[in-house]
């Protein structure tokens, strides 16, 4: 999982992940390392949710203007 993702793809191999069997899936993850699951787990890109990642292309300022649950 040293490759990056952008978010898009992350929650689409997310979904994969989670409509996988419960048996299948969990001996996926039994399978990763120890800092792949943490990985998995805290990496904000991974769960970062539409409208949230940096815009495309070259940017000075990134402002988000957000109120309650945005995220």
């Amino acid at each position: 999982m040293s490759e990056r993702y952008s978010a898009a793809q992350a929650r689409a191999l997310l979904l994969e992940l989670a409509r996988l069997p419960a048996g299948v899936r969990d001996a996926l993850l039994r399978d990763l390392t120890a800092a792949q699951r943490a990985e998995l787990n805290w990496s904000w890109e991974r769960w970062a949710q539409q409208g949230q990642e940096p815009p495309a292309g070259p940017w000075r300022v990134w402002l988000i203007r957000a109120g309650r649950g945005f995220g």
